[in-house]
């Protein structure tokens, strides 16, 4: 369980740096659409390889989704939809407090599901 744990510091890390890192783009790119046909902002998710043998319970991308979305209300999108199996896309193009709010969320499911040793 202290593998998931240090997993799920690491995600939430790179999203902080990811939300940086966003600001940062846009402003770049804010600046540069008078000069360029700019048609999009910087990306707004970030992929997150899924480790199922550290869950109980579920078997894919798919059904993780399935259980996030109804055990906690969380909606992230499974990887197979854009042909990453056992990937998961989360998007945090949102308030950095519902942002914070999710991710706390998606740590109370992977903690509730995690193999027992």
């Amino acid at each position: 369980m202290n593998f998931l744990l240090v997993c799920l510091k690491r995600i939430i890390t790179l999203l902080v740096f990811e939300v940086l890192m966003f600001n940062l783009l846009s402003q770049i790119v804010d600046s540069l659409k008078g000069s360029l046909a700019v048609t999009s902002g910087p990306a707004t998710f970030i992929q997150v390889k899924l480790d199922l043998s550290l869950l109980e319970g579920i078997n894919d991308d798919m059904e993780f989704c399935v259980k996030l979305a109804k055990e906690e209300s969380v909606i992230v999108l499974p990887g197979v939809v854009v042909g990453l199996k056992n990937w998961l896309r989360i998007t945090f193009a949102i308030e950095p407090s519902s942002l914070e709010d999710g991710l706390g969320r998606i740590k109370t499911f992977c903690l509730r599901h995690a193999k027992k040793n």
